[in-house]
């Protein structure tokens, strides 16, 4: 059984993440305070090319054990895509708010989940204010109710802050957390309703 659910995983996750790569730019412009990590990204593999077989399987198996470790869930956008209309979950972008206010899934609220070190590119740790932040808003959006669906994503499938979100929320006691790991830029492939000031 858990050679199966590891299958599965694995398939879920090749799937994310050929959906995740093509439109990263469509994701929103940067603020001043992202422009120097998005610079740095290709630096520190945050946005990483796919040129065989064996980077998409360390792809996959990374996003198995994080997913294993954090004890959330992964959808699929096809599925959040049915739970968006329906409002049937709370989804959050832990992207930062510059970011957020570009592009978004439509109706999801925003709480940056890790910020820029400013030299060393993005860091995907929490901050003690990101985590507070982070718990007033799914607090504020679930209605305190800790059983309540509750999906999380950031730009791509290689960025953590949608990990680090999920865990955190898992340990905090929330019993239904998602992660979309193919963020925002999947969303847009799929040519999925999006939000913002960047949006014409």
């Amino acid at each position: 059984m858990k050679r199966k659910s590891t299958i599965i995983a694995l398939l879920l996750a090749f799937a994310m993440i050929f959906g995740a790569f093509s439109v990263f730019a469509a994701s929103g412009l940067p603020t001043d305070k992202t422009r120097d990590a998005i610079a740095n990204s290709a630096k520190v593999q945050s946005v990483p090319t796919l040129k065989n077989e064996v980077d998409a399987e360390r792809f996959a198996m990374d996003l198995y054990e994080q997913t294993t470790k954090g004890k959330y869930k992964l959808v699929d956008t096809k599925t959040l895509m049915g739970w968006v209309n329906k409002k049937s979950a709370v989804v959050v972008d832990t992207m930062p708010v510059g970011w957020y206010n570009q592009r978004h899934i439509l109706g999801a609220v925003q709480a940056t989940a890790g910020g820029e070190d400013g030299s060393k590119g993005p860091a995907f740790l929490m901050t003690a204010a990101e985590k507070k932040n982070l718990l007033k808003v799914v607090k504020k959006a679930t209605k305190g109710n800790k059983k309540k669906k509750v999906v999380v994503y950031c730009g791509f499938t290689k960025c953590q802050r949608s990990h680090q979100a999920a865990m955190y929320l898992k340990k905090k006691g929330y019993k239904n957390v998602y992660r979309y790991a193919g963020g925002i830029s999947a969303w847009v492939d799929a040519n999925y309703p999006i939000e913002g000031t960047g949006v014409e």
